[in-house]
């Protein structure tokens, strides 16, 4: 493949600032809501806002439904929408928040965020009570992240995600921060505060278990809906696709004349990048927004076009099946043409997962996926 022209600075820079703004102001319809998994909170000592030391599961989780979210207060892209957002949920929450109810931020940078800076953050966004930002000691606050599987080594890539967690019943889920609008948010929450806690099997205090779900809870959710590659050979998305796996997965469609004329040859240049490394196999996978016009020969003549080898899939299937895989990645879209540009980049063994802009650099999106590869459970 013929090298890429460099894109002038100034053109890269307006590129990456439309795309995370339209990340921040995107609030296309959600996916079904994700079937809750059991897990346990570790029970880490941290410094609250306010300088006080408190541990997480036994001062600010047990008896509660919180969300969890991860920020950093020097950060100028997705930090500032998540504050905004959970602001909003405040004001949606009303007395539940604090008595039934928290929001639990913690920082991904703690060396740089003192009590002082996240208090100061946090009042920028009307954090009262009933909503703690954590802090503390570095080995520690990573620990924690890796067991939230919320962490990346990259900070600028932290995830965009709010864990629910119902301490009552055990269980979680995930909220995608910026692309669910605050009343849903808040409905989430107060649906899940509302459960019977006798149904629970157990609280989820456990300060020697890692929140590490089974895969058998992580197949439910992502879910083994089958969906159709080039070849037209069928695939349970997350057993045959997934499931201890390093991937990266993005969005398309063969019709597409805009953005996929730039993403598409940069997955083909991943492809030939980490082809064949020993004890290293990555597995690329496309989901196409236009599966009613992609068929598996349709597909087929594409991939043959760009240079797909085995252990790229170029997935179609019914559009019901295609729209819960995307909703589940949180790739929806509502029109093909606004289709995203994110590369989802995870390694399924270790629960580390990352966003990428597949407008990008190719050795950005080279090392973040490196990155992923090395990571270790």
């Amino acid at each position: 493949m013929a090298p890429r022209a460099p894109t002038p600075p100034p053109l890269r820079h307006c590129l990456v600032a439309i795309l995370l703004i339209s990340m921040a102001l995107d609030l296309r319809a959600q996916a079904p809501p994700e079937i809750p998994r059991r897990a346990a909170v570790p029970d880490v000592e941290l410094i609250n806002q306010n300088g006080e030391k408190v541990r997480l599961h036994s001062d600010l989780v047990k008896g509660r439904v919180v969300a969890l979210s991860f920020i950093f207060t020097s950060c100028t892209t997705i930090c500032r929408t998540i504050g905004v957002n959970l602001g909003q949920v405040g004001k949606e929450l009303g007395a539940s928040l604090e008595r039934d109810i928290a929001l639990i931020s913690i920082s991904v940078d703690p060396v740089t965020d003192t009590p002082e800076k996240l208090k100061a953050w946090g009042k920028t966004f009307g954090a009262g009570p009933g909503w703690t930002l954590l802090t503390g000691d570095k080995d520690r606050v990573t620990q924690l992240l890796k067991k939230l599987e919320s962490y990346t080594p990259d900070i600028q890539n932290h995830s965009p995600f709010l864990l629910i967690v119902n301490d009552r019943t055990g269980e979680w889920q995930r909220v995608n921060a910026l692309e669910t609008t605050p009343q849903r948010i808040a409905a989430v929450l107060q649906e899940e505060a509302r459960k019977n806690p006798a149904a629970a099997a157990a609280s989820t205090a456990d300060p020697g278990q890692a929140f590490h779900p089974t895969s058998e809870p992580a197949q439910r959710y992502f879910t083994d809906v089958r969906l159709t590659n080039q070849d037209g050979k069928q695939l349970r998305f997350y057993s045959d696709l997934l499931q201890g796996k390093v991937f990266v997965i993005n969005s398309f469609f063969s019709g597409c004349t805009g953005v996929c004329k730039v993403t598409m040859p940069l997955f083909q240049s991943l492809q030939e990048k980490f082809a064949d490394r020993p004890g290293q196999k990555l597995h690329l996978i496309s989901i196409s927004v236009d599966p009613e016009a992609d068929t598996p020969a349709a597909l087929r003549r594409y991939a043959t076009n760009l240079g797909a080898k085995p252990g790229w899939d170029l997935l179609t299937g019914d559009k019901h099946s295609v729209e819960l895989v995307l909703g589940k990645l949180g790739l929806a879209a509502e029109m093909k043409e606004g289709h995203s540009n994110i590369f989802l980049v995870g390694n399924e063994s270790t629960g580390l997962w990352k966003k990428v802009l597949g407008i990008g650099s190719p050795e950005e999106i080279a090392s973040a996926v490196q990155s992923v590869l090395d990571d270790k459970p």
